[in-house]
């Protein structure tokens, strides 16, 4: 639901793009890692909105599979790693934090396919480093989905949209 509601502020007209989807009768996962694995078994020929660095690791171990960058735009999500106020081990966790934010912690996440944020840290993935990202920015907006009424509201619309096989 993130990513199409992210596609959505981007373009309302992508209702079309989901309209036309739903007029195939699509499969609807709730787990990238289920979509790709029907996809690599040739079960699905084709999947839209997964996460990324799944799909890469998968494309980078399977010759069979690929990963298709929209030249149009990509979204990017952001992965969030907090210290709560009372976390009980809170220097572990402020460790945990400056290990994954150092070097050699972007490097790591680089070779899992992820996108470093550290720019002494080369990109996997060069073709996730042009204009054509949209980062999906950790904040308020993405927490509207949430919301009872935006969530039914967006529930109703893909329900007349999309007729699930």
């Amino acid at each position: 639901m993130l990513l199409i509601n992210q596609d959505l502020r981007i373009d309302h007209e992508n209702w079309d793009l989901v309209s036309t989807i739903g007029r195939h009768k699509p499969k609807l996962y709730t787990s990238t890692r289920d979509i790709i694995r029907d996809v690599s078994s040739g079960k699905l020929a084709i999947a839209y909105n997964i996460i990324g660095s799944y799909a890469f690791q998968r494309a980078r171990d399977d010759p069979a599979f690929g990963v298709i960058v929209p030249a149009e735009y990509t979204l990017m999500m952001s992965r969030v790693a907090i210290i709560a106020r009372r976390a009980r081990h809170p220097i572990a966790a402020e460790r945990l934090l400056n290990f994954l934010l150092s070097s050699h912690g972007q490097r790591l996440i680089s070779e899992r396919g992820m996108s470093p944020i550290r720019s002494d840290v080369p990109q996997p993935h060069p073709e996730l480093s042009g204009s054509n990202i949209r980062a999906i920015r950790a904040g308020p907006a993405p927490l509207a989905n949430l919301d009872s009424r935006n969530r039914k509201r967006f529930i109703d619309q893909w329900n007349e949209t999309v007729e699930p096989h």
